[in-house]
């Protein structure tokens, strides 16, 4: 990614420059290292505003991941700002107040881990198994699994073992199949 993000710089093109702090941006939250994952973020959003409309799927994605970074680091009600952004951006560019790609998925998918974290399992478990269906239907594999753990986590809230166990043996299935240790871990 490093190589990446420095052949991008040499070519100057402010698309690409953004692709590569977004993908960092993701590498470094993955790796918790929330103060590089915020700055290549940040990066990324400025330059994917200036880039305009072609890079609309991907200002969504930014959006999503600092909602997920803020997430991280406790910072809920700043999750939930990043998140509605997400929202406004979605239905400008659709058109519609729900949808079907992978960029609505993740949507959700905050929306639900973010109304966990208020408290609010039972809503939680909508927007996780909205996110769910998308990610299933659009053959997004990993944010299955990923989204199967948050489903667990907001069905042991709900004191209901056998549903958090099942979702969690289908997040463990996935994951050794995609062999994504970290995720496994």
């Amino acid at each position: 990614l490093q190589q990446g993000f420095t052949l991008a710089q040499r070519i100057a093109n402010p698309y690409e420059i953004a692709q590569a702090h977004l993908n960092l941006g993701r590498l470094y939250l993955a790796q918790q290292q929330w103060d590089k994952s915020q700055q290549h973020l940040d990066a990324a959003i400025v330059l994917y505003k200036q880039a305009g409309s072609r890079a609309s799927s991907n200002l969504i994605d930014a959006y999503s991941l600092q909602g997920a970074l803020c997430l991280e680091q406790g910072d809920t009600e700043t999750a939930a700002e990043w998140s509605a952004q997400s929202y406004r951006l979605l239905q400008e560019v659709t058109g519609k107040a729900t949808g079907e790609t992978a960029e609505w998925g993740r949507y959700e998918q905050l929306q639900g881990r973010i109304v966990a974290t208020q408290g609010d399992a039972v809503q939680a478990l909508e927007h996780l198994q909205r996110a769910k269906t998308i990610f299933t239907t659009s053959r997004t594999h990993l944010e299955v699994g990923r989204t199967a753990y948050y489903c667990a986590q907001a069905w042991r809230c709900l004191d209901n073992a056998p549903k958090a166990r099942a979702e969690l043996l289908e997040a463990q299935h996935i994951f050794k199949q995609l062999s994504t240790a970290p995720d496994l871990h």
